[in-house]
């Protein structure tokens, strides 16, 4: 029970610091994406090791700690917890390298999310936000057959449209500040360049 209560104390605030209870999904999804990629903290030990570790969603989202099989289910999870449709997905590379990701649903389409590569870069960015199938292609050279979606092996990339590119300019913001009373999230990329990507335009 004790571990139950620690599960739920964490969610509960992590959820309640990201989220307001004015926010549409879109805003949610944005607001526990920028949270969730900031706070990870990705094991390279574990993913290297050959010895039982353990990488699952449930340590991700209460130690903050894991790899890809980590983090992909975690933020899925985040996302149902506030009424938004999400799973994780994963995929082979052209090297065979193998990764996992977020399948997430937004106003009736679909966007890959990956709170991993995020974090990778800093966390406080949003270039692999709101992904389209061709954006998870080229970001890791994966192969679009070997999407896996729900880890079930019964649903396949090719089979799920992931092609609205409404969040195209987010691809090189490195660094996001959502601005709720504005409707719109200030982004800077590694030059400095600084821009505003408009919400009420991605909707």
């Amino acid at each position: 029970m004790a571990g139950i209560e620690a599960f739920k104390k964490s969610i509960t605030s992590l959820i309640s610091s990201s989220v307001m209870k004015s926010d549409n999904e879109l805003t949610i999804a944005l607001s526990l994406y920028i949270k969730f990629s900031s706070i990870v903290s990705y094991d390279y030990a574990a993913a290297e090791s050959d010895a039982i570790v353990d990488v699952s969603s449930y340590r991700a989202l209460t130690s903050y700690e894991g790899i890809c099989q980590s983090f992909a289910p975690a933020y899925a999870y985040l996302c149902l917890q506030t009424g938004i449709d999400a799973v994780a997905a994963g995929g082979l590379s052209v090297e065979n390298t193998a990764h996992e990701w977020t399948l997430v649903k937004l106003d009736g389409s679909y966007f890959y999310m990956d709170t991993t590569f995020e974090n990778g870069e800093g966390g406080y960015g949003l270039k692999y936000f709101g992904m389209t199938t061709a954006d998870r292609v080229s970001a890791g050279n994966y192969i679009e057959n070997t999407f896996n979606i729900g880890e079930c092996n019964q649903i396949w990339g090719p089979e799920i449209s992931v092609s609205d590119d409404r969040f195209s300019a987010l691809r090189t913001a490195s660094y996001a500040v959502l601005n709720r009373e504005l409707n719109q999230v200030h982004c800077t990329d590694t030059a400095g360049f600084e821009w505003s990507f408009e919400l009420e335009q991605s909707t």
